[in-house]
């Protein structure tokens, strides 16, 4: 128990004073609180030796001082603690999102995004509004339960015996009960993770839900069952908490009748006075609730305990290592000598080797699957390959840091993607200082400033969450736009044509002769008159080059390329 309050403690990193000072204005406020006990204990005394004289000023000012320094106590504790809650959540979110720039690609699978998600989100939740106010809680509890028991003791040594007999007690059951929620807390979480995932993959389907019109789809069906397992964790999990929390009550309860009891016993053979015995009583149920506080949110220490491993473990991937060469973009000659890559166990790029000249265009072309998008991504090191190198400017990539060798490097995606902000805000991603002026120009060279003007606050309007208000071939002339703003010497496009309507093509092979001129550009396509004109075209096929050269030396072999250009039937979208 110990070491998982360690582990809480040493995940709030830059808010642990402001935990401490919460817990020591906790402290400051339960003595403030213990004058209120000296005030009964005076009208009790009074009352019972009739020396009521001068009282009531007297219990006015102890009040008076009493309640101010609770409630000054008490706001300061608070804001400390919901300081702690929030600055650290948002603080480790934030090193999460730094961490995941950095991790290789392939960590964010389908499902390693529900893990991230339930991490940043409802993990992290439960730490913001839990860990600060568990801590102080706790040390304050055990604390002040231990001062008042150890001060009764000094006052009536045999009723502070039988008050810390039951506070060894309850903490013992407390500790059974921790230690038998030990495997159910992480089938919980691990419940809660996979809810998380398939609500993800719900809502991102659920235009095939809608399409079919089928409440018994084997998505909706999945979705069922998820949640049904979730609620059978919770309630597995308050089961087991569930006998271990009435013994303590019942613990807690019988502690307090033999004490009351041993006080008015004590009372009628003469040893205390009857305010004395009163005293007792109050002290008793001040200690115990205190007591009870605290052992109600260890109760909880065992989720907190798998939410942040959990936290730390999808929060925390396996990074690539960054170089510490400076990347300038002088020389931007592509040299890929002999890699190879494989997901998983799965080989999509075999032995691959392949020079791109600075300042040429090269092709890309092949069936489906034959490793063209990956061998992109290994240029632009969204992946370290597994065999080989690739060389930019002489030197492997991967001496290069990374942060500067992507800044060199612009890519056009076939999948856009845009964030849910301003048509401005996503143009000047690519370049965060751009003026508007400077927005607007790559709107006008992207052949998408006419249809932004017509949007309801032109240039200030929120697209939605990707793009939704957005047509895909509007979207993806924004992510031209996006490249063109950036004006980096590496361009890579991967079918970046897919989704512009025919009248408008023209005017985006336009766009992409202006993004790419004087640049080293990789092209990734399907369409004939866009790669025509290529200085070298790479035909791949199984993770191989098959061929490379110009069109018109390739069309005149009798191999893969001249069959996608000539042979409809075998084009695998192929589009002419």
């Amino acid at each position: 128990m110990l070491k998982i309050l360690n582990k809480l403690y040493c995940l709030s990193d830059k808010e642990k004073p402001n935990i401490i000072r919460s817990a020591v204005y906790g402290l400051i406020y339960s003595a403030f609180e213990l004058l209120q006990f000296y005030a009964v204990y005076c009208i009790l005394r009074a009352i019972a030796l009739n020396t009521g004289k001068n009282l009531i000023v007297k219990v006015f000012c102890i009040m008076l001082v009493s309640i101010t320094g609770c409630i000054v106590m008490h706001m300061q504790s608070n804001i400390r603690q919901m300081h702690a809650g929030m600055f650290m959540a948002a603080d480790k979110r934030m090193e999460i999102g730094d961490h995941l720039r950095y991790a290789a690609m392939g960590f964010f699978s389908d499902s390693s995004l529900g893990k991230i998600s339930a991490a940043v989100s409802s993990k992290l939740y439960l730490v913001e509004n839990t860990v600060p106010s568990l801590l102080n809680n706790v040390i304050q509890g055990i604390a002040y339960t231990t001062i008042l028991v150890l001060g009764f003791t000094v006052f009536q040594w045999k009723i502070g015996l039988i008050m810390m007999a039951t506070c060894i007690l309850y903490y013992v059951i407390i500790h059974c009960m921790f230690e038998a929620t030990k495997k159910a807390a992480p089938r919980k979480q691990k419940a809660l993770t996979k809810l998380v995932e398939n609500v993800l993959e719900y809502i991102h389907g659920i235009v095939i839900i809608r399409s079919f019109q089928d409440e018994n789809d084997s998505l909706s069906q999945k979705m069922k069952k998820v949640l049904k397992e979730n609620c059978q964790s919770d309630i597995s999990y308050e089961k087991k908490l569930l006998p271990y929390k009435m013994l303590s009550n019942l613990e807690v309860k019988c502690g307090t009748v033999i004490a009351i009891t041993v006080s008015v016993l004590m009372y009628l053979n003469g040893s205390i006075e009857i305010y004395e015995s009163a005293l007792a009583v109050i002290w008793l149920f001040v200690a115990f609730n205190q007591m009870e506080l605290a052992g109600s949110m260890i109760t909880i220490l065992q989720n907190l305990d798998t939410a942040v491993d959990d936290i730390n473990e999808n929060g925390n991937p396996p990074i690539m290592e960054s170089g510490e060469v400076r990347f300038v973009g002088d020389n931007c000659d592509i040299e890929i000598k002999d890699i190879s890559f494989s997901y998983s166990k799965k080989k999509v790029i075999d032995h691959v080797s392949l020079f791109i000249p600075e300042k040429t265009l090269t092709a890309i072309v092949g069936y489906s699957g034959s490793g063209k998008t990956t061998l992109c991504n290994l240029i632009s090191r969204f992946w370290d390959v597994d065999e080989g190198e690739i060389r930019i400017g002489g030197r492997d990539i991967r001496d290069y840091r990374t942060d500067e060798l992507l800044s060199n490097i612009s890519i056009v995606f076939q999948n856009v993607y845009l964030f849910n902000d301003t048509v401005a805000n996503n143009i000047r991603f690519g370049k965060p200082d751009a003026t508007m002026e400077e927005i607007v120009e790559a709107a006008k060279k992207a052949c998408c400033h006419d249809f932004i003007m017509n949007l309801p606050q032109q240039y200030d309007t929120v697209i939605g969450e990707n793009g939704g208000f957005l047509s895909g071939g509007e979207k993806q002339r924004i992510s031209i736009a996006r490249a063109m703003i950036k004006d980096a010497p590496i361009v890579i496009l991967d079918e970046a044509t897919s989704s512009i309507d025919p009248e408008n093509e023209q005017l985006i092979q336009n766009a992409i002769q202006e993004l790419t001129k004087n640049k080293t550009v990789i092209m990734i396509a399907h369409r004939l008159n866009t790669v025509r004109n290529a200085d070298q075209i790479v035909v791949m096929n199984g993770g191989k080059v098959e061929q490379t050269g110009i069109h018109d030396q390739l069309i005149r072999e009798d191999g893969i390329y001249s069959s996608l250009v000539n042979v409809r039937t075998k084009a695998l979208g192929w589009k002419l």
